[in-house]
């Protein structure tokens, strides 16, 4: 019998813990499949542990993870990856947004002989102003990644073994599931889904954490912001020596001072503004090298239970 790993990362979920791990056994009932849980505690300020530590799933084993404190989303689903040892791995959030009655059509898929299966939003019940951030996310992020990141997709996924070894040879420290995912390549495949509302308490990916989530995608899988540098400062400079040259012509053969303008101080505030913006892009490629150079863990488990 085929086993699949179902990986849970979990922060401050205690309303939702029992209902979740409840409503994907009603999901996986009559599957033919050998089934564990792994659910990672990403350094929780709840009870979310305790629930967790106390949890048991009739005769199913469960991986038990504690992190000494919140390391991310990231760090929490690479966990679970480091202890996988299944025929796959399905992926799914412990908020409800990832609606687990498509547990089965994932599945289903991975069957038919596919390497990957992703849940593609087709819609997202969520208020304006989210769907905007996480819209405006990703059309940036697919405009400068170097690979062909699928647009409205998240982590809600099952991945075959193959991908899985794959994926742990990666040597970085700080890794980006969505961006290696797409960057494997092999056979993919979508089924829709409907996004629902976070179903207890506060979305924890604030605009914060996403704002940090696509500097780690575009920065993680392309150099177009570095490009971007280049070709902005050529335009720049192009535009300035024309400009330049148009100003001095009308100024010596008519007399006549553009606009009435002084540009001076207006270029150099501008071309300070440029060159900050420069350095900014700069300093995240560098600090990027600092963090793995520095070859830190990628998080500390503080507590570890295996139960069958």
């Amino acid at each position: 019998m085929k086993k699949i790993n179902i990986i849970i990362p979990i922060y401050n979920e205690k309303e939702s813990i029992m209902e979740l791990i409840e409503t994907i056994q009603a999901s996986i009932i009559g599957l033919n499949y050998e089934f564990t849980f792994t659910l990672i505690d990403d350094g929780s300020n709840d009870n979310s542990w305790e629930i967790i530590k106390n949890l048991k799933i009739g005769n199913l084993k469960i991986r038990k993870l504690k992190f000494s404190r919140n390391f991310g989303h990231q760090a929490a689903i690479f966990s679970g990856i480091e202890y996988f040892d299944e025929d796959a791995a399905l992926f799914i959030d412990g908020d409800f947004q990832d609606n687990p009655k498509y547990i089965p059509e994932l599945i289903k898929k991975w069957e038919d002989n596919f390497d990957i299966v992703l849940a593609k939003r087709i819609s997202r019940k969520e208020n304006f102003i989210r769907k905007l951030a996480i819209n405006t996310y990703f059309k940036i992020q697919n405009r400068l990644s170097d690979i062909n990141i699928p647009k409205n997709v998240g982590h809600f996924s099952i991945l075959d073994k193959k991908i899985i070894e794959v994926i742990k040879t990666f040597p970085e420290n700080k890794k980006f599931l969505v961006g290696i995912r797409a960057y494997v390549g092999f056979k993919v495949a979508y089924i829709d889904v409907i996004k629902e509302k976070r179903k207890y308490g506060n979305p924890k990916m604030n605009i914060k954490k996403l704002i940090k989530l696509s500097s780690e995608g575009i920065i993680g899988f392309s150099t177009a912001p570095l490009n971007f540098i280049g070709i902005f400062g050529i335009l720049i400079s192009f535009s300035a020596l024309s400009f330049a040259i148009y100003t001095l012509i009308k100024n010596i053969l008519f007399d006549v001072k553009v606009l009435n303008w002084d540009f001076g101080l207006t270029s150099i505030y501008f071309l300070s503004g440029i060159q900050l913006l420069s350095i900014s892009i700069l300093g995240q490629y560098i600090a990027k090298i600092f963090e793995e150079t520095k070859n830190r863990p990628f998080y500390i488990i503080e507590d570890f239970i295996n139960s069958d």
